[in-house]
């Protein structure tokens, strides 16, 4: 199949050629006809009708010979594109509402397939991405304290506010710029590395802890100048100042496109309430251990929600979080690299391939 197709593409570059040797071809046929007929004592005249009326249509030969050489479709396609154009030139109206459906049709098979191979055929864009798993729903921060202590599932496990912007100053000119509040875990449950400097270190999220930030190439280009001794200058984040610890790799816009700054989540123990009534108000992230299944994730984390409820500084209703979306749900989706593991409530890649992608809000 494939030789008869290589053929056909050869004829088809030589056209030209084809079609002379095929008329040379046929010529010799009926010239050796005729000078049989007229050995035989045939006048060269009726030689030659005679030899025309035994040999056959000679169109037909040539027809035959191209469907057999596999280029006949072309010579069909080039009558059928010609009929259209006539069709559609008596009838412009027609043409119009013709070449409308099919642009519309067309450009929506195109952005379909655009979303389908940005969120569920393409992996995430970090190591190991079928081993992260979006835990729980609308945990305060405080539930992070247990997780690290008492979960066995994950390698890391850490959180992320959601969506908020900050009020930047720098050089005087002051700027609303989105960013995140994150635990020190959150660059390490990713497995993100900073292009230059370094991320959170474990602690920075305590009170207490020295004022760091993270910010992205992009707000490293536009606001330092690409400036590669950044790391140790200061910036001031909602009137308090912080030192730049890390400048993040070119696209890193995680959990959602445009992020553009990253600075610890505030993890004040001494403070419970600030620490518990930050309920709807973070999304928890893990890094699965290699030997677990999102099954066995998800049966410990079902296993803490109590733990969890009573963590609360104040009496939670007993059913807090039995919520059937308050779960690591297995969502497999197949893609180049194998099946990779859901991460959240609607599906582990969709919403988080979305959330890198795209301006959304995380639910």
């Amino acid at each position: 199949m494939i030789g008869r197709w290589l053929r056909a593409a050869r004829l088809l570059l030589g056209r030209r050629r084809f079609e002379r040797e095929m008329d040379e071809e046929l010529a010799f046929h009926l010239e050796r006809q005729e000078e049989d007929l007229v050995r035989a004592g045939v006048a060269p005249r009726e030689a030659r009708r005679r030899a025309r009326a035994m040999f056959g249509a000679v169109d037909g030969f040539k027809e035959d010979a191209r469907e057999a050489s596999g280029i006949a479709w072309l010579d069909q396609l080039r009558s059928d594109f010609a009929f259209a154009l006539r069709t559609l030139r008596r009838s412009p109206g027609y043409a119009l509402a013709a070449i409308g459906t099919l642009g519309l049709g067309i450009g929506a098979n195109t952005t379909i397939f655009s979303v389908i191979d940005g969120v569920l055929l393409r992996p995430l864009p970090f190591p190991e991405s079928e081993r992260l798993v979006r835990v729980g729903s609308g945990y305060p921060a405080g539930a992070l304290l247990l997780y690290r202590s008492e979960a066995r599932s994950y390698e890391a496990v850490g959180t992320y506010s959601f969506e908020s912007e900050f009020n930047l100053l720098v050089g005087g000119e002051p700027e609303r710029v989105p960013g995140r509040s994150v635990s020190a875990e959150f660059f390490e449950v990713l497995g993100a590395r900073a292009a230059l400097g370094r991320t959170f270190r474990t602690g920075e999220d305590e009170a207490g802890a020295g004022l760091v930030a993270v910010i992205s190439e992009q707000l490293w280009r536009r606001r330092f100048g690409a400036d590669p001794a950044v790391i140790g200058r200061t910036l001031t984040l909602d009137g308090r100042l912080r030192e730049i610890v890390g400048v993040m790799p070119r696209g890193f816009e995680f959990p959602t496109s445009g992020t553009e700054l990253w600075m610890p989540l505030p993890l004040d123990q001494a403070n419970p309430t600030a620490l518990w009534e930050s309920a709807q108000g973070t999304t928890f992230v893990g890094r699965l251990r290699p030997e677990v299944t999102v099954s066995m994730a998800n049966a410990e984390h079902r296993a803490l929600i109590t733990r969890v409820r009573d963590g609360f500084p104040w009496r939670m209703p007993d059913e807090f979080g039995q919520e059937a979306g308050n779960r690591v749900p297995p969502s497999p989706r197949r893609s180049a690299s194998g099946w990779r593991i859901g991460c959240c409530s609607c599906s582990a890649r969709s919403a988080w391939c979305c959330w890198w992608r795209a301006p959304m809000s995380p639910t």
